[in-house]
């Protein structure tokens, strides 16, 4: 195992008494013994106080490398996906998006904040060191705006490492065969209309047949799994890549799920197979893993956070057109699952940002800013996209029928009974009052979005879980 080296202070209490006891032992075991009405005590404080004055310095140094850095990428250089796979011509913003992440995935450089120093490698803002050189960070965070292709520059990713870039002539001879019918972990030649991804046969190809596995697993809400097979079936090449669609349990040979480029699967399944013995997801060394609408896994505590964060993979991305909702924690959430070291640590993310931005500290901002800057990109619609019309916002009140409004109604006296009896537990209310406004604003829309045993949670349950 590789020594590491983190500078830290201890300031013993003792009974007068056993003052000279204490003092030989530490000074015994070879530590650094300072007695605090000694002159170098003093001289020590002020060293101390004084190193803490003087970092912003330091850290804007650190910065403007970042920057540099970040600047040589070539982010705005742009990257053709094969076109054996990708039919689909991608826009600018696209391609120089592929281009970031393909660096991205591929870069031999330092993690961020890290620096070769006297033949040692030196955390700057941790001042960990270390002999042997941190391995390089391979993923990140894309925020781009919704509605700018983020599905398509990721599918054109897993193009790109897919085996080679055969010849079009191989692809067109393979993609002559019958497309397949996702049918949990069966694949079935059928003509229906639902749940084909046509193209995505389980039989080796030329693509596929000669090269080590390199499967990606893709996490997204239930909602966006058919947003991703119609985004495959209209812009990737028939026959050109192995998906499959992973429901749970019922496929539990780990070389089956390896043979596919792509599994897609949902925050749900992942959660509830955590820590099973028999969930093939946790087996897999996967080559890439992608959290779609990323803001799910927000709370670091929550099971599905916990879930995605155990899974191993060598590249780690998280997608989300909106990745700060609340506050900084938010950002810890992502940094713990993409295992950004030693930010992915509760303590350090607490101690170097957190904290410091709790207080006021512009260190912690400044320090955020260029984490993110280093491992993120994010695109505004206005800015890439100058044939598309500003956005306009229209607020549209809705007039309820008759029967709309009772039910309404009714929801919302139920609704404010509901918060005063929690309120007056003394019971921390905010996930709850989200659900409940959830409901109301449901019922604007169409009360049958709102199943009468769904509406609100019973009262009399309250009552029961407390009294």
């Amino acid at each position: 195992m590789t020594p590491h080296h983190i500078p830290f202070e201890v300031y013993v209490f003792s009974k007068m008494d056993l003052i000279e006891r204490v003092t030989l032992h530490i000074r015994r075991a070879g530590v650094n013994f300072i007695l605090a009405n000694s002159e170098q005590f003093q001289s020590y404080c002020a060293a101390t106080m004084l190193s803490f004055l003087d970092p912003p310095k330091t850290i804007d140094e650190v910065f403007a490398l970042m920057d540099e850095e970040i600047s040589r990428e070539g982010v705005l250089e742009r990257m053709e996906p094969p076109r054996n796979v990708i039919t689909s011509e991608l826009l600018p913003h696209q391609k120089q998006g592929l281009r970031w992440l393909f660096l991205r995935e591929n870069t031999t450089d330092l993690p961020p904040f890290w620096e070769e120093k006297g033949g040692m490698f030196v955390n700057m803002i941790t001042l960990e060191k270390t002999n042997s050189r941190p391995g390089p960070f391979r993923g990140g965070i894309f925020a781009d705006d919704m509605g700018m292709g983020k599905t398509l520059t990721l599918l054109s990713l897993i193009a790109t490492d897919k085996c080679g870039w055969p010849s079009s002539s191989s692809v067109n001879t393979w993609a002559d065969r019958e497309p397949v019918v996702w049918t949990g972990n069966k694949f079935k030649k059928e003509q229906t209309k639902r749940r084909r991804i046509r193209g995505y046969s389980p039989i080796e190809g030329p693509l596929s047949g000669s090269s080590r596995s390199r499967p990606t697993l893709i996490v997204c809400p239930a909602t966006v799994l058919s947003a991703w097979v119609k985004q495959l079936e209209d812009h990737v090449r028939r026959g050109s890549l192995r998906a499959y669609m992973y429901h749970g349990v019922r496929t539990k040979d780990v070389n089956e799920i390896k043979n596919y480029d792509i599994v897609l699967t949902t925050y749900f399944t992942v959660a509830s197979e955590a820590n099973s013995e028999e969930s093939p997801l946790e087996a897999v060394e996967w080559w890439r893993i992608i959290l779609d609408e990323a803001h799910e896994i927000r709370n670091p505590e929550s099971k599905k956070c916990r879930a995605v964060t155990k899974l191993n993979a060598s590249r780690r991305w998280v997608v989300s057109g909106t990745p700060i909702q609340n506050d900084s924690m938010d950002i810890y959430s992502l940094i713990s699952f993409l295992r950004l070291e030693p930010f992915s640590t509760r303590y350090w993310w607490t101690e170097c940002i957190d904290l410091h931005i709790c207080i006021g500290d512009i260190c912690g901002i400044s320090r955020l800013q260029v984490l993110i800057a280093s491992i993120s990109l994010r695109r505004m619609k206005n800015i890439c996209l100058d044939d598309l019309p500003p956005k306009s916002v229209e607020i549209v009140f809705v007039d309820l029928s008759a029967e709309e409004r009772e039910v309404y109604s009714k929801m919302e006296a139920e609704a404010k009974e509901f918060f005063r009896t929690y309120y007056s537990f003394g019971e921390y209310v905010g996930t709850n009052i989200l659900s409940l406004l959830m409901r109301l604003r449901q019922s604007c829309v169409d009360i049958t979005l709102c199943a009468l045993s769904r509406r609100l949670p019973s009262l009399q349950g309250i009552y029961d879980h407390f009294l």
